[in-house]
């Protein structure tokens, strides 16, 4: 009988406790609720601003590489020279960048072009003139954007690297691009974009290697930037 007496109050005590923290529960979710706001729904218009970026289709970088083709002249940072004309020689695209080569018939440039398609309109949003050889001199004022484009191949484990910046420049993003589809083992483009911060030099190292080998890069290249 004692037994008995123990067994159901221990299933009493079970069933109080079962009871007990369901309405816990409840009470939890209540309160959870009662902190979520009109403020805290976002509205179709705000989930715009955390959705993906716009994904780009083939059809759409040919219509951004002919429209660059035609304006190009427009869109050059400089201007040509001996009385030439810039054309176009090559398109390529990572993203919402097009890194443009064009000549005048004397001189060659870069420019990595980042745009956006609005109903089926093309429009640029910024121009950033691209140096590649070292031997290039870098001059911006505080507030200018410049890019670095190197020849990259990523198959092979090795990559560019950047090293200490003193302050005058601000490193902004990097990129890739990749060779034209097909081509396997083909070497691609790295590039980083900097923007000016403050008056002053600065060199920007840039060493080519394998990040896990504790060998002599590759390949090491510096540009030096003066900031007016």
């Amino acid at each position: 009988m004692k037994l008995k007496n123990i067994f159901f109050a221990i299933v009493i005590i079970i069933i109080i406790a079962v009871v007990s923290y369901m309405v816990f529960l409840d009470e939890t979710q209540e309160r959870q609720e009662s902190y979520i706001t009109e403020e805290d729904v976002l509205e179709p218009e705000a989930m715009d601003d955390i959705l993906p970026e716009e994904i780009f289709t083939e059809d759409n970088y040919s219509e951004v590489k002919l429209y660059l083709e035609k304006n190009i002249i427009e869109y050059a940072p400089e201007s040509p020279v001996l009385g030439g004309t810039w054309y176009v020689t090559n398109v390529q695209f990572s993203e919402n960048y097009a890194l443009v080569d064009y000549e005048d018939g004397h001189i060659a440039r870069k420019a990595l072009i980042d745009f956006q398609i609005n109903e089926d309109a093309v429009e640029i949003i910024n121009i950033i003139k691209v140096f590649s050889d070292e031997r290039d001199e870098i001059n911006v004022v505080v507030g200018d954007m410049f890019a670095i484009a190197l020849e990259s191949n990523p198959t092979t484990g090795f990559e560019w690297s950047i090293g200490y910046l003193s302050g005058s420049v601000m490193l902004l993003k990097e990129g890739f691009i990749s060779p034209k589809a097909g081509l396997l083992g083909a070497s691609g483009i790295e590039y980083s974009i900097y923007r000016a911060t403050d008056k002053g030099e600065d060199s920007i190292v840039l060493t080519y290697a394998r990040p896990w080998e504790s060998v002599q890069p590759s390949d090491v290249k510096t540009f030096s930037v003066v900031v007016e």
